[in-house]
């Protein structure tokens, strides 16, 4: 079965705030999913790419435990979400809409803090 992206990292993000360390293997897995361009794709077989899940998993790949191993991938990432950005500071869903919801630019503002936004502060 494909796995969702968003619901995915949603499930690592909770084990973040509950203070349990993210396991690295879903991680690199996340990692080896993005796309050239620096986004992750819906699903994990594909898709268009993203703008929740992209920030959900700069989140993730901040927070980890060793967040080196990423460094590249945060990279990528922040700059698939700069890119991506609107005018109005929304963030473009994906590029199938032109919607721009709240939840990804939330998830955006606090994976682009710096410092990184602490687990039990994320939405």
């Amino acid at each position: 079965q494909p796995r969702y992206t968003h619901a995915w990292c949603y499930a690592l993000e909770g084990l973040a705030i509950e203070g349990a360390p993210l396991p690295p293997a879903e991680l690199e897995a996340l990692a080896r999913m993005q796309a050239p361009e620096g986004g992750l794709p819906a699903w994990d077989e594909g898709g268009p790419l993203r703008a929740d899940a992209s920030a959900q998993a700069l989140r993730l790949w901040r927070a980890a435990a060793d967040p080196t191993p990423f460094a590249a991938s945060c990279a990528h990432a922040k700059a698939f979400l700069r890119r991506i950005q609107a005018p109005d500071g929304g963030l473009v869903y994906d590029d199938t809409t032109p919607h721009r919801p709240a939840w990804a630019a939330c998830f955006a503002d606090q994976a682009l803090a710096d410092p990184p936004s602490p687990p039990a502060t994320w939405i």
